[in-house]
């Protein structure tokens, strides 16, 4: 049971002993009315008793009175007015005993009704004082539960307090708990965004390796090539070795090595050169569509907005390629000139000089031309990687200011600025 159970329970049994209460002093006005009609009947009892006595004591007088009155003249006027006196009280005597026989059966039926009134009031009482000693024993019994609830009470509220004291050091350590998984949720968000640009890179690695492989695999085979054609060549030149005392002779054989090997092979070389600055330029140009689409699928990726630095900078980015482009172009133009040119020399008048620097360049040993072909390839990995470090110092610098710009503009503004930025690029990028 509980304490809001026991208040019930002692409000009605306070209410039940009020009703009682109020019945005992409905039953004491009930006495005070049965003691006020005892009293009226015991006065009139006495008026009856002193009516009874008056009657009696006229009687004997007008006994003692008689035989004085008989010789008198007087004694029938006497007798008469005696009469008419005592008549006339004997019949308000008579009326007022009547009455108060009337009130007297009135008042026993009262008396009666009121005694047995009073029987069942006294009945009623002893069952209300049997229920009220019930109800005092159980408000007791609830006093005593009370006061032990009371303790019970006092010995949770203390627990509530250390449990409380206990709680504050706890939620401050959820709460620093929940700050630090804030912390690597933001962590970890931006390690995916670091993992997705390295993936990028990966990707650009990856393409970057390929065409790596393929130039390796093209200058094996172009090396191959000229081997074969350094060896055909020194045997040649061993053949014309043997006419050195005949110079008409050898001139003639070396005048013929030349034609064999170098306007046609120029040609060929230069044609072979041209074909594979085509190819290297297809080759830059697919991995800058590529590099522009995998940075527009980021772009629309992230929900960040482009700033105007990020504008800025990819602007530049773009303008740096299309210089880059720009550049190669005017390279493989300048090369290739260069090479029709010489193929044009080679093919005309050739001052002894040249002609002498040809040979010895014909004849020049494997190593030399590793060399030239490791310098060569050293040069070109040198731009390659310039390049790349300053591609990836762009694309750093795109990924900065997207982070930046995630939390300053809205998805508008992304979208309109994605939709102006990518006729931009691929203006610049054609």
């Amino acid at each position: 049971m509980d304490f809001d159970t026991l208040k019930k329970n002692r409000t009605a049994a306070k209410s039940n002993i009020t009703r009682i209460l109020n019945s005992i002093n409905k039953l004491k006005d009930t006495e005070t009315d049965i003691t006020y009609f005892e009293t009226k009947l015991e006065q009139l009892q006495k008026a009856f008793d002193r009516y009874s006595t008056v009657q009696d004591e006229i009687e004997h007088n007008i006994s003692e009175l008689q035989p004085t009155l008989i010789d008198s003249e007087n004694r029938d006027l006497v007798e008469e007015q005696c009469d008419k006196v005592t008549q006339k009280e004997a019949d308000d005597y008579k009326h007022q005993v009547y009455v108060l026989e009337n009130e007297h059966i009135k008042f026993k039926s009262i008396i009666m009704t009121l005694e047995k009134d009073i029987i069942d009031i006294k009945k009623e009482i002893l069952e209300r004082d049997s229920t009220i000693e019930d109800k005092e024993k159980r408000i007791f019994q609830l006093k005593s539960k009370n006061q032990e609830l009371e303790k019970f009470k006092f010995i949770l509220d203390f627990k509530i307090k250390e449990l409380k004291s206990q709680i504050e050091p706890r939620e401050r350590t959820i709460q620093e708990q929940v700050t630090q998984i804030n912390e690597m949720v933001r962590e970890l968000e931006n390690l995916q965004k670091v993992i997705l640009n390295l993936d990028t890179q990966m990707a650009e690695g990856r393409a970057k390796l390929a065409a790596a492989v393929n130039e390796v695999r093209k200058e094996v085979e172009k090396n191959r090539v000229m081997k074969k054609a350094l060896q055909a060549i020194r045997m040649d030149i061993h053949h014309a070795s043997g006419f050195i005392q005949n110079v008409p002779m050898l001139q003639k054989v070396v005048k013929e090595m030349y034609h064999k090997y170098n306007a046609d092979k120029d040609f060929e070389v230069s044609q072979a050169e041209d074909t594979e600055a085509k190819s290297e330029f297809l080759r830059q140009r697919d991995f800058l569509e590529r590099t522009v689409s995998t940075l527009h699928a980021q772009a629309t990726k992230s929900s960040s907005t482009l700033s105007f630095d990020k504008v800025r900078l990819v602007e530049e980015n773009a303008a740096l390629l299309v210089e880059t482009n720009q550049l190669r172009k005017n390279l493989q133009v300048e090369i290739n000139q260069n090479k029709k040119l010489n193929s044009i020399i080679g093919m005309s008048y050739v001052t002894p000089k040249l002609a002498q620097k040809k040979v010895n360049l014909a004849i020049s040993t494997k190593e030399e031309i590793h060399n030239k072909y490791r310098n060569t390839i050293t040069k070109n990995e040198a731009a390659i990687e310039s390049l790349v470090q300053e591609n990836e110092r762009l694309l750093n610098i795109i990924a900065e200011n997207v982070e930046r710009a995630e939390a300053e503009a809205d998805e508008e503004g992304q979208n309109s600025r994605d939709c102006s930025l990518m006729p931009l690029l691929q203006k610049k990028m054609t």
